[in-house]
């Protein structure tokens, strides 16, 4: 991922993210540099190991589950949320349990980013009708990635997870992205995402190379499977997983499983946030039911600032570093306590760490010493950045060692 981002004061942040991270501190002054913002919260597939698609299926059959609020987000609402933390995102994911293109006014949401530099992408099914407007739009407003969720290279394949869905008018809409992006001259990322199961793993080769010709990202994605229900689905190199446990997320998703806490801190607390359509906020991004978020932003009398250092997520951040949170209140239960996840959910963002490092190398290269020493150690040696940290603070972040 290429970023953007160009004021000191994002980098200033991020080195204070990973240093509040590294030392346990419970009531930080940073704030999360990448962020989800699930700008739609519907969808029309009924994929199984999603919460959306769960709702769907179960109302299809009559039935009433509900996970969370459904709809389109406020340009208001995106628009406060921009103002009070835009200046220290890095990377902005517009989507997590709906169909971004849903909401008609993604350019604009795409385009307000873009002018604080953020880097954009969205992760669609694509099965939808899109005119070429909507998709010049989409293009024309600045979107730095396009990932389509495609699993398979048949109908037959394809819909055994993508339920619902349409494989060639998917397929057909992401050549047509990249087509329309060759065309305009732009750098958009186009990119076929395949979630590997047993029963698509023979066709993975035909797709790349479907999309090497079309000069589309082919990228292949391990799939959260319940080993239990599904067995069938674990692909060959995953076979090993039969003999386990069953997966965390479809643990989370049946609410029936309990894990002892663990005692090592997490990105989701210092580095990463999620914003539900409502303004709720959630511990992390795999969190199925809204009846686990820890806040709701509504950009006026509840800030971002007041639940980023909220009691949930202090407790939350105690977790890992028990000393310093012996003063924090008591009470407020967050699943956090006993995390359902596994460790790859913990960091899963945080892969791009190196690109702000090679972001700040590209804006600053060494003409800011100070903030250049701290980069230089923060990604490779934590332990020597600590200490950079805390000797020189207050000059990284005044700028006093330029």
């Amino acid at each position: 991922m290429r970023f953007a981002k160009s004021n000191r004061a994002a980098f200033t942040n991020f080195l204070a993210a990973r240093y509040e991270r590294l030392t346990g501190t419970t009531t930080v002054s940073s704030r999360p540099y990448s962020m989800l913002v699930d700008v739609a919260a519907n969808c029309h597939l009924r994929c199984p190991s999603c919460p959306t698609g769960v709702e769907n299926e179960a109302h299809r059959r009559g039935d009433s589950q509900r996970f969370r609020d459904r709809g389109l987000m406020g340009r208001e609402l995106f628009a406060a949320l921009l103002d009070e933390i835009g200046a220290c995102l890095f990377h902005l994911m517009l989507y997590n349990w709906g169909e971004p293109l849903f909401h008609p006014e993604l350019p604009l949401f795409i385009a307000k980013a873009k002018q604080l530099d953020i880097t954009t992408e969205i992760h669609t099914n694509l099965s939808l009708q899109l005119s070429e407007s909507r998709m010049r739009s989409l293009l024309e407003a600045g979107i730095d990635e396009i990932a389509a969720s495609i699993d398979g290279f048949s109908q037959q394949s394809y819909s055994t997870y993508r339920r619902g869905g349409d494989f060639e008018l998917a397929r057909d809409n992401l050549v047509r992205l990249a087509e329309l992006r060759t065309d305009l001259g732009l750098g958009t990322r186009i990119v076929w995402n395949c979630l590997v199961f047993s029963f698509n793993e023979r066709e993975l080769e035909a797709a790349e190379a479907f999309c090497c010709e079309h000069g589309i990202v082919f990228q292949r994605r391990e799939a959260a499977i319940d080993v239990g229900r599904t067995p069938g689905w674990v692909p060959s190199h995953r076979r090993h997983e039969l003999a386990g446990p069953r997966t965390p997320v479809a643990a989370a998703a049946a609410h029936e499983q309990e894990v002892p806490p663990r005692p090592s801190s997490c990105g989701w607390h210092y580095s990463f946030s999620v914003v539900n359509v409502s303004g709720s906020i959630s511990p992390c991004c795999a969190v199925w039911s809204q009846e686990h978020d820890i806040g709701r932003f509504d950009g006026d009398r509840e800030r971002f600032a007041s639940i980023w250092n909220g009691p949930e997520l202090r407790g939350a951040r105690a977790l890992a570093n028990p000393e310093r949170g012996a003063a924090e209140p008591a009470g407020h239960a967050i699943l956090c306590q006993a995390c359902p996840f596994d460790d790859g959910v913990k960091d899963l963002y945080s892969p791009f760490d190196a690109d702000v490092k090679r972001r700040f190398d590209e804006v600053f290269g060494r003409t800011d010493p100070m903030l250049a020493a701290a980069f230089d150690l923060v990604t490779e040696r934590p332990d020597e950045f600590v200490e950079f940290y805390r000797a020189h603070r207050e000059r990284i972040e005044n700028g006093a060692g330029r």
